[in-house]
């Protein structure tokens, strides 16, 4: 099979739960600094990060694992990590707006639960025809 067992899905699934996962600590992160003077709320682009995997571009990885992220400075592992300027400033110069933050929340977990239920149909297809559909 030239494109591996699932058709070359499995790349683009394993990716984009590495990348909800990812984004669901940046996400917590921002929530946990809301209050911090000067804290700069941090996300990634999941679609462009995930049209890398897809072919649109090509995704360099870094570290000791492709699935290894670490959350930190404005690039990290090939995933390019944004921090949001000028969006609802406090006084403080604080940019975590709570209610931001939960709709990314959801919308990302509505990604990774879509992601996961593809991936768990797949398995299960495979375990459908290894057994013979008993």
């Amino acid at each position: 099979m030239p494109n591996g067992l699932f058709g070359g899905m499995m790349p683009v699934l394993e990716k984009g739960l590495d990348l909800s996962v990812m984004r669901h600590k940046l996400i917590a992160s921002n929530i946990a600094n809301e209050e911090t003077p000067g804290y700069k709320a941090r996300d990634i682009d999941f679609q462009k990060e995930l049209n890398k995997v897809m072919g649109k571009s090509k995704i360099s990885m870094t570290g000791t694992h492709s699935s290894h992220f670490a959350i930190g400075k404005a690039s990290s592992g090939g995933i390019e990590i944004q921090t949001e300027r000028g969006v609802g400033d406090g006084i403080d110069g604080n940019t975590v707006s709570l209610e931001r933050e939960m709709v990314k929340m959801a919308e990302n977990k509505l990604r990774h639960d879509a992601a996961m239920t593809l991936l768990s149909r797949k398995f299960e297809g495979l375990k459908s025809a290894i057994i013979g559909g008993r």
